[in-house]
Order: structure tokens, then C-alpha cells, then sequence
């Protein structure tokens, strides 16, 4: 398979045919659910409380909600976010929760262009 470099329309953020970029938040959100549906889910670490989510769950979840039910991400976060204000590097920029609001709209996608 040949590697094509993505053309994205800086306006909208999105690939000159409408598609939406392989590096892009929905994109990854995809991947990670089509991962999630067909994996084996593994034990959590027990400094971790969160509940994975089960496979009902997965349709309809928002992408920040997804983040939330992610226990090393949410860990790997916190200690980032310790280590910054240790090292005096400054506080932890936080975005606009409405741009983690959205639900994952490449459902079905096909493996070869997922992880193309």
C-alpha cells in the first residue's frame, strides 16, 4: 500500500473531500472503539476506580466520556499535571469541554481505512 500525505482544508480541518484526517479526534475515537468491541477487555490497575465501559455503553458515548472512563489516561493526566506544577512549568490549559462533545460519527468503518 502506497502512503498518500493528507491535504487538509485549513478552514474546516477536514481533508479536501469532507473526510475527516486520519490524526483527528474522531478518527482515533473510531479506532479506539473498533479496538475496544473486538479486544479483550484487561484488568485495571487497582490505583484506578473507574469502570471500563461495557459494549452497550460504546454506542452514543460521548468522546469525553470515553476519556473519563479511561483510568491510565486519566492517571497518566493527573500525574503530568503534578509533575508541571512541581516544576513550576505553569498550570494545565484546560479547552472548552463543548470541543470533547461529540459522538463517534465513523461507526462501521471499514479496518483498512481506519488504520490505513
Amino acid at each position: 500500500m502506497t502512503l498518500v500525505p493528507e491535504i487538509i482544508n485549513a478552514t474546516t480541518g477536514k481533508l479536501e473531500s469532507g473526510q475527516p484526517s486520519l490524526l483527528c479526534k474522531q478518527s482515533m475515537f473510531a479506532r479506539w472503539q473498533y479496538l475496544v468491541k473486538r479486544l479483550p477487555l484487561l484488568p485495571q490497575s487497582t490505583e484506578c476506580t473507574t469502570v471500563t465501559p461495557t459494549l452497550p455503553q460504546l454506542d452514543g458515548l460521548l468522546y469525553q466520556e470515553a476519556k473519563q472512563l479511561s483510568p491510565g489516561y486519566q492517571l497518566a493526566k493527573q500525574r503530568l499535571i503534578e509533575a508541571f506544577d512541581k516544576a513550576k512549568l505553569g498550570k494545565w490549559v484546560k479547552k472548552p469541554l463543548e470541543q470533547d462533545q461529540f459522538i463517534c460519527e465513523l461507526t462501521d468503518a471499514d479496518p483498512e481505512l481506519l488504520f490505513a
